[in-house]
């Protein structure tokens, strides 16, 4: 989790807007991208999905 951003996070995911939520797969790469809040219930159930496709 990145908290705060920064401009290493605007420079190598793109991102404008806060909250801004990037998901990412085992090698970095963004598999996901949400602009606004999310539940947590959420965040957890696409963290779970993104872990099972390896």
């Amino acid at each position: 989790m990145l908290v705060g951003g920064g401009t290493t996070f605007r420079e190598k995911y793109e991102g404008k807007s806060i909250p801004h939520t990037f998901y990412l797969d085992r090698e970095g790469r963004i598999v996901r991208s949400q602009i606004g809040e999310e539940t947590m219930a959420t965040m957890e159930s696409i963290v779970r999905r993104i872990l099972k496709q390896g």
